[in-house]
């Protein structure tokens, strides 16, 4: 929708506005008048990303904080593990989780990465041999992003890989695996990772696959011994 449509729709006082903060910000400098109360949902990933100048516009009043912090937990009913393994053969890694997908009955899972480059190589390699995936990032458009998401969370596909864009606000009800090819910089990151398999009181799998800066030989058949007393 168009600033202007934005502008008029907002002169009839709705209610509640859902917008981004770019958004907003040019809407309010425009009619100052048309918010009275601003919630900012998930604001620590607002802080994150350096939105710092639309911030200083919605906030030109005094602002009342909530914060309801009950530290980083997972669900105890979350199964985790993790394994370590050298860089350079994390995709075989990778791929060894994923062949055991089928005999574990699991029917979706999401493969979490740090990038976006390495999203789009990961997503190629799972072309290449065959197995169907949606990749998942920030620079997809917003069309093939919507497609790919309705395929995976449809069950037409049973693999999403993607970066941190998909660990929160996306309404995927059921992912049964959630692996993290690389681990997340923030512990706030890995928590909503693996929430994601843990919805309505359900439990999940959560795998991470750790390389460690120098890893022993006897470490890979640690992994592997893992895996298969799943």
């Amino acid at each position: 929708m168009d600033i202007i449509n934005q502008a008029q729709t907002l002169m009839g006082r709705p209610h509640v506005v859902i917008a981004t903060p770019g958004r907003i910000k040019v809407l309010i400098e425009q009619s100052p008048n048309i918010a009275v109360f601003l919630v900012l949902d998930e604001a620590d990933r607002v802080l994150d990303v350096g939105f710092e100048e639309e911030l200083r516009v919605l906030h030109v009043n005094k602002a009342y904080i909530y914060e309801a912090y009950g530290g980083f937990k997972t669900v105890e009913s979350l199964k985790q593990q993790h394994g370590l393994t050298p860089k350079k053969v994390k995709d075989v890694y990778l791929l060894h989780i994923l062949s055991k997908m089928e005999d574990m009955g699991i029917r979706s899972a999401i493969v979490f990465v740090q990038t976006t480059r390495c999203c789009h190589h990961i997503s190629l390699m799972l072309e290449e041999i065959e197995l169907e995936a949606a990749a998942l990032h920030s620079l997809k458009p917003q069309f093939l992003r919507l497609a790919a998401l309705s395929r995976f969370k449809s069950g037409q596909i049973p693999l999403l890989v993607a970066t941190d864009v998909a660990s929160r606000g996306l309404d995927i009800p059921t992912i049964d695996l959630v692996i993290n090819y690389d681990i997340p910089r923030c512990p706030r990151d890995y928590v909503h990772r693996v929430g994601r398999t843990t919805g309505k009181g359900r439990g999940g799998l959560a795998v991470s696959i750790v390389t460690p800066v120098r890893c022993k030989t006897t470490a890979l058949y640690g992994l592997e011994e893992n895996i298969q007393n799943w």
